[in-house]
């Protein structure tokens, strides 16, 4: 090969910056997505530290966290018993939903 442009060299080379613009494009692409991520990430990390402070509250609040007083492991058992109900409900809630559609 010559040192001289040709049409195939141009071609080729021409192939190449469009090939490079089209990764940076995505690039620039990927590190946006990756920011909103890490942003959404950073806000449901404080929505689960929030949703398990208000947890605690609410059990001290039913007396449930409190193992030194009468009848803990009784009022234990009725809370677990009843969350455990609740969810098996929202699972047939959701089941029949899906069913539906």
């Amino acid at each position: 090969m010559s040192g001289r442009p040709n049409k195939e060299g141009i071609a080729g080379v021409l192939a190449h910056v469009r090939r490079a613009n089209a990764l940076r494009e995505e690039q620039a692409d990927l590190e946006q997505a990756v920011k909103a991520a890490e942003e959404r990430l950073k806000t449901v990390r404080e929505q689960i530290g929030k949703a398990d402070a208000l947890k605690l509250k609410a059990m001290a609040q039913m007396d449930v966290l409190h193992s030194g007083n009468f009848g803990f492991e009784q009022r234990l058992t009725a809370f677990l018993g009843e969350l455990i109900r609740q969810a098996e409900q929202k699972d047939v809630a959701v089941a029949n939903k899906g069913e539906a559609e």
